[in-house]
């Protein structure tokens, strides 16, 4: 039996326990995959601890992206340009790395036939997830997406990674 698990903090809420066993009880595979909670402080620490007892592959949640990208030895190209990843694995003594957020973001897109060709966006938060999905929203070539977050430097510094005219920040003080 394969071991995985999701990890973040607060995790109980997550419902990836319950989706991934019901797609491995349909398809046959044999996995156990559970929530565990771990504290940001301990992120490095724990990780390397659930992969020496065996755990094959970790997606992560917030508030962890951002540190997953830190701990990995080798982060895949969409990886790279987010800054952030939602998926671990072992493979040797290397940490591997992905984030496929944009991914399934685009793919949910497609399915709804939602367009954002010339489209003004706002994105609500600066997070590891919107950090996650930003290419991929730039990519569907919107006008302009907005970020508004709490802290207008964060929101700025988000958008300055994206190397997009469409991009741009505001802080949430923009919402009157």
């Amino acid at each position: 039996m394969k071991k995985f698990a999701v990890i973040g903090q607060p995790i109980k809420h997550s419902l990836s326990p319950r989706i991934h066993s019901e797609f491995a009880k349909d398809t046959g595979v044999d996995i156990s995959y559970e929530a565990i909670e771990v504290d940001p402080k301990n992120f490095k620490q724990e990780t390397i601890k659930l992969f020496k007892n065996g755990y094959e592959g970790l997606n992560v949640t917030l508030p962890l992206k951002e540190l997953a990208f830190d701990l990995a030895d080798e982060i895949s190209e969409m990886g790279a340009e987010t800054g952030a990843v939602n998926t671990l694995w072992k493979d040797k003594d290397k940490i591997f790395a992905d984030s496929t957020d944009g991914k399934g973001f685009l793919e949910d897109i497609a399915n709804n036939q939602i367009s954002f060709k010339d489209r003004e966006l706002v994105i609500l938060g600066a997070g590891g997830a919107s950090r996650s999905i930003i290419p991929s929203i730039i990519s569907l070539g919107p006008k302009k997406v907005t970020l508004l977050n709490r802290t207008f430097d964060r929101a700025s510094d988000f958008c300055l990674l994206y190397q997009s005219d469409a991009a741009d920040a505001a802080d949430s003080g923009a919402l009157g």
